[in-house]
């Protein structure tokens, strides 16, 4: 499972307003375009190990995952799963799944002395637009080929999403995800909030909780797993919303994705 991918399209991101405000005095209210120029999703780590048998233990944050080189489906995460073949002496392709049907593709080469991997990884989003993202890695301990810990250094996000939020009535919010069509709708009391949509995983859910106007603290879960939680802040100026998000199992992993108000 690779962590920009399940951030970007798994769960929906939660924006929502002070209970107390109007809609239509709630800064999180309209259009968003990511700005992935401003954005930073590297700093991340995972790690694989390889068994006797060439079984590859995968630890990425809240998952791990076992799977072999022999282009088979390996269950991941809820209805997730992923296949990877060995296609080179140093290249691998890998095929990620939801319910059977194909949400991505991912090249991986790695470099002649085994520290650098390139993972450049493609698809096409529910509403027919087309990504690509190239993520670099380095190794910081483990043995040959795949083995080992790996630390995103550079990741290039090629495609801009939207983000549209609505709000009917204080307290409440709705947010939708232009290309993956992702759906999150409800209150801001701490209880779980159902996201939904063609490729959300069956049991997801969020929390939203706000400590001041400008900001709100928020969980995302699969099947009651936390997989990952976060805090978004708007600017004063209400043109710029500032997405801080983690994974528990690596709090200190932060990466940060930046919205601009249409």
């Amino acid at each position: 499972m690779n962590k920009l991918w399940l951030t970007l399209v798994l769960l929906a991101a939660a924006v929502i307003a002070s209970p107390g405000a109007l809609a239509s005095d709630n800064p999180f209210v309209g259009t968003w375009k990511l700005n992935p120029a401003r954005s930073h999703y590297a700093g991340w780590t995972y790690t694989m190990k390889q068994k006797p048998d060439g079984t590859i233990h995968l630890v990425d944050g809240s998952v791990a995952y076992d799977f072999k080189l022999d282009g088979k489906d390996y269950p991941t995460i809820a209805d997730r799963t992923t296949s990877w073949t060995k296609t080179g002496d140093s290249t691998y392709s890998t095929t990620l799944k939801a319910g059977g049907k194909v949400l991505s593709h991912s090249e991986r080469v790695l470099s002649a002395d085994g520290k650098t991997m390139t993972v450049t990884i493609t698809g096409t989003h529910q509403d027919g637009s087309s990504f690509r993202v190239v993520e670099t890695f380095q190794k910081t301990a483990g043995g040959a080929g795949l083995d080992g810990t790996w630390k995103d250094t550079r990741t290039v996000v090629h495609n801009q999403d939207t983000m549209v939020v609505s709000s009917t009535m204080p307290g409440t919010m709705r947010v939708e995800y232009g290309a993956s069509k992702t759906v999150a709708e409800g209150k801001l009391d701490g209880s779980p909030i159902k996201v939904t949509g063609p490729i959300a995983p069956p049991g997801a859910t969020g929390t939203w909780k706000m400590p001041d106007a400008h900001t709100l603290d928020y969980t995302h879960a699969i099947q009651d797993k936390i997989t990952s939680q976060g805090s978004e802040k708007i600017s004063a100026d209400g043109k710029t919303l500032t997405d801080t998000n983690w994974d528990p199992a690596a709090p200190t992993e932060k990466t940060v994705a930046v919205w601009e108000k249409n």
